[in-house]
């Protein structure tokens, strides 16, 4: 029966394409460091000093990573209590808006660079006192859509917290915000010191569900921005960054105060204010593209076992490192998803079940476990 062979050739390649992006034996902890956490390279840098205030409110750079059902995001620097807040867009769905069309919102009529059209806006804003998270769906309705944390740290200013199940839209996101970042990019308007801003290592974290923003996999898009207080004055903090020098955009890209955010269009600046990412195939475990057997066997093959945290190949998708029917349930959850790897060896005979057989698979699966 081979409903439980593993391909060594994918599985090796899987394995060096886990081992050049992140540290799987580390699990996140989302408390606003980067350390012990092994995100690995940032995806993003900071270009460009901030005019916003040295060690006040800076993007030095972004760091991604997908584990547990989960997307971690990292954004090293500051953001001072003052009401200031950092905005990050996710495009991770079909659709979105590119034009913005949002009325009574101080995004009402902004644009984003073409190719970027975002569906969730997360925003950070911390004043004195107090920091408050929100997600909300980013569309023409400002009014739904959206869960509103206030007071999030407990009258501090920064701390680490996983939030209650918002009332509108159901998720708990983890935060994490450590404001102490001496270093990194410095006040002006000049082009950033590059070694400087990947050495800070302390900022604002994010632990979100990848349901919350669809269950994307293969490749999203983020944009991070620092923004002011009424949320009508860009600073010049951008990731993907901007082009030195350069001022802070304020409410036109001229450096002007208005109501809205509406004159700006971020196609007038040269390059993409946008990084990307690559989430993987949830349940599938080996980095084939497809969920099946092979997925199914990395966990069969470590049942009820202790492995490192979120390592996929030793069928640890949950990332408790645990495997167990947590596990099981993230590969059976999103069977035959994906694009079936052509046949080779013996995974050829291999019979693949349709969706509607996963529950017959089931029970072949508890035998299995019974007879380990």
């Amino acid at each position: 029966m081979n409903y439980f062979k593993i391909n060594p050739a994918r599985v090796l390649m899987a394995a060096l394409v886990s081992l050049a992006l992140v540290d799987p034996s580390r699990a996140v902890v989302v408390d606003g460091s980067l350390a012990g956490d092994g995100y690995g390279q940032p995806v993003a840098v900071q270009t460009v000093q901030t005019g916003f205030g040295d060690n006040q409110s800076e993007l030095n750079a972004a760091y991604a990573r997908v584990q547990g059902g989960q997307l971690f995001l990292m954004f090293t620097g500051n953001l001072e209590p003052v009401w200031n807040r950092l905005e990050v867009f996710i495009d991770s769905t079909p659709g979105g808006m590119n034009h913005v069309t949002r009325p009574a919102s101080s995004f009402d009529r902004f644009t984003f660079d073409a190719g970027f059209e975002p569906d969730y806006l997360i925003e950070n804003i911390s004043g004195p006192s107090n920091f408050i998270f929100q997600f909300a769906e980013f569309d023409s309705d400002i009014t739904t859509g959206r869960d509103t944390f206030i007071n999030v740290f407990d009258g501090q200013e920064q701390g680490a917290v996983q939030t209650a199940p918002g009332e509108e839209l159901g998720f708990s996101f983890g935060l994490g915000f450590d404001n102490t970042n001496t270093a990194g990019v410095t006040g002006g308007v000049d082009a950033a010191d590059q070694a400087a801003v990947v050495a800070v290592t302390t900022g604002i974290e994010l632990g979100i569900p990848l349901a919350a923003i669809g269950n994307p996999f293969g490749e999203i898009k983020i944009l991070a921005m620092v923004n002011g207080a009424g949320g009508n004055f860009l600073s010049n903090q951008f990731l993907g960054g901007l082009e030195a020098p350069q001022a802070n955009l304020a409410s036109d890209g001229q450096g002007n105060v208005f109501a809205t955010l509406g004159l700006i269009d971020l196609n007038d600046f040269a390059g993409d204010q946008f990084f990307t990412i690559d989430i993987p195939l949830t349940g599938d475990l080996n980095r084939d593209g497809f969920v099946g057997i092979d997925d199914l066997g990395n966990v069969l093959g470590n049942w009820n076992g202790n492995v490192s945290p979120g390592d996929m190949l030793q069928g640890d998708p949950s990332g408790d490192g645990f495997v167990g029917i947590e596990d099981m349930n993230l590969v059976l959850g999103n069977w035959n998803a994906g694009t079936p790897p052509p046949p080779a060896g013996e995974l050829a005979s291999a019979v693949i079940p349709e969706p509607g057989s996963v529950a017959l698979l089931g029970v072949c699966v508890v035998a299995a476990i019974r007879r380990r």
